[in-house]
């Protein structure tokens, strides 16, 4: 048994909360420890400054007041079974300021407090009636303090109690409804910083514009906002605005990539980065160059500390300027082990003329491939080459020229690197259409007459495979290489595949095909049709461009490699038209 009694328990309790209250002088509390009321113990009256005048009063906050004795206090919140009748009652009456005083003698006293506004009595009213109880313990978790600006808080609950009626609040919706309506919300509050670290509510506007509150609440965490000023040092402008992020236990000023300066505590402290490559360096050399008394013991410690990171950042600079990754979306806190490792190798990346000599010494035992290597979501096409002692890698877009040989009826062809390559090869960071033009003129320029049609037919798979490129990225410069090449080679091709390749590239920049294109195709079908032995390739490509549905089953039935066939881009468009 306590040492208190029932009654001065609820004395103690109401007391200690009428004292407190004191220290607001636009509040008038008329809490009573005998009171009779059903669910209530009182009321708190909110004025709108100290005069406590009639025609100043803000709103009346219902009160219901709760004591324990304890031992030692909770430390962070108060458990509280309320019953469903009171929660009805309150709810009713537009909600209510539940306190629970904890008691260990008459001197020391803990007030916890809750606002419990209609939509969260709602809620609650909802979980008793699912679980088939007749009560609920409620978490009481605002402790009643000076820090507190309770009186604002007061203001806050009638706003909300004001906007929160039965009628919308037996309406309201879910966050995920909201956003599946599309519709925008509403944040309704006086002070909105005094709220960071509680709850926080929303309002949406149902299908007659009339205004109800979404059913979800929200702790605050952080409320952040930008200041515009320059920071220069020696004449060099590093930062144009700092961010001030408001927390719970105090406020923090931002400058840059996570230099965070803690006006409360007094402290900075450099965070992990989280922003781009380049932001994070110019906060490095920021810091760098901001530090007076470099040579002082822990100083330098921390200036080998942000070299070191500075040496890694300019590594990565360099990789993205030279295989054109975008070093704006380039973050350190996104750097896995295998971009770590790729890194190492585009460090250490060589011209092909480097590597030609270890190729001659080791002419029997050497063996190259194609690589392509994912380096922070970006691939990158790289040459690989090892002879057995070292390995090697080339950047296979590099300008330096270096040769492919091709081997047709015994004879070797002259065929440069870029023509062996697929659709996924060109589908990289590294990608250079001007180089691999250059290479094309090049090779073709040197070819000898009689082997121009083995060339031409192995770059006219180049060009097939950019246009499947294209269909990957939507992205013209692989329709322009495609139309180069045919282009540079359309004397030494078939003028009907020239013809169906130019066509597939109209539709797909114009997602249909000229007038004059559809006459030549037709021109084209009906020759091949007059012969017996016709390409059944040929004729079903144009029934796809011309979209003769058809036609095309019928000659598609027909063709012998199927499988080859669904493989040409020309096949794409088909699927594209039947999806």
């Amino acid at each position: 048994m306590g040492k208190f009694t029932t009654q001065q328990i609820e004395m103690i309790s109401t007391n200690a909360i009428n004292i407190f209250l004191c220290n607001f002088q636009n509040i008038s509390p008329n809490i009573n420890w005998n009171d009779k009321e059903p669910s209530w113990d009182g009321n708190i009256y909110l004025y709108e400054d100290n005069s406590q005048k009639k025609g100043l009063l803000r709103g009346r906050i219902p009160v219901q007041v709760k004591g324990t004795e304890v031992k030692r206090f909770s430390r962070k919140f108060h458990s509280f079974q309320m019953k469903l009748s009171d929660i009805k009652n309150y709810y009713y009456d537009g909600g209510v300021l539940f306190l629970v005083v904890e008691i260990i003698d008459t001197q020391n006293t803990k007030i916890f407090y809750k606002f419990l506004l209609p939509i969260e009595l709602k809620r609650i009213m909802e979980e008793i009636k699912y679980n088939d109880k007749d009560s609920k313990a409620v978490h009481i978790n605002n402790v009643l303090d000076e820090e507190v600006k309770f009186d604002i808080e007061c203001n806050e609950f009638l706003l909300h109690r004001n906007r929160q009626g039965i009628n919308a609040v037996e309406s309201a919706i879910t966050l995920e409804q909201v956003k599946d309506k599309a519709t925008e919300i509403e944040i309704v509050e006086s002070n909105i910083f005094n709220m960071i670290g509680k709850d926080v509510y929303f309002y949406t506007k149902d299908e007659f514009g009339v205004s109800i509150p979404v059913k979800d609440k929200v702790e605050l965490i952080e409320l952040s906002y930008k200041v515009e000023k320059d920071f220069i040092i020696d004449n060099k402008k590093y930062f144009d605005n700092f961010k001030i992020v408001n927390r719970k236990d105090g406020q923090i000023k931002i400058i840059g990539d996570g230099l965070e300066f803690d006006i409360v505590n007094r402290t900075i402290t450099l965070r992990n980065s989280t922003e781009d490559i380049v932001s994070r360096l110019n906060t490095l050399e920021f810091i760098e160059n901001g530090i007076e008394n470099k040579r002082e013991k822990d100083v330098n410690e921390v200036l080998k500390v942000i070299e070191k990171e500075k040496n890694l950042i300019c590594q990565l600079i360099e990789a993205c300027e030279r295989f054109n990754i975008p070093k704006s979306s380039t973050k350190l806190c996104e750097m896995t082990e295998n971009d770590r490792n790729v890194l190492r190798v585009l460090k250490n990346i060589k011209s092909f003329s480097q590597v030609s000599p270890a190729i001659r010494d080791h002419k029997e035992s050497y063996s190259m491939s194609i690589k392509r290597v994912d380096f922070f979501g970006h691939k990158i096409l790289l040459l690989y080459i090892s002879d057995n002692e070292n390995d090697y890698y080339v950047n296979y877009f590099q300008k330096e020229e270096f040769d492919m040989i091709g081997i047709s009826n015994e004879k070797r062809v002259s065929i440069g690197r870029f023509s062996i390559l697929r659709d996924l090869d060109l589908l990289v960071s590294n990608f250079d259409i001007s180089i691999l033009k250059e290479s094309i003129k090049m090779v073709n320029e040197r070819c000898k007459e009689t082997d121009m049609t083995m060339l031409s037919e192995q770059y006219n798979l180049l060009a097939l495979e950019a246009i499947k490129a294209w269909d990957v990225s939507h992205n013209n410069v692989y329709l322009d290489l495609a139309s180069y090449i045919f282009d540079m080679f359309e004397h030494y091709l078939d003028n009907n595949i020239i013809a169906i390749n130019r066509a597939q590239i109209e539709k797909r920049i114009n997602c249909r095909l000229y007038e004059k294109t559809r006459e030549n195709l037709y021109r084209i079908k009906l020759s091949k049709l007059e012969k017996l032995n016709y390409n059944n390739e040929v004729i079903a490509a144009i029934d796809i461009l011309l979209e003769n549905e058809e036609s095309f089953k019928k000659h598609f039935e027909d063709i012998e490699d199927k499988k080859a066939f669904m493989d040409y881009p020309i096949y794409t468009l088909y699927s594209k038209n039947e999806s």
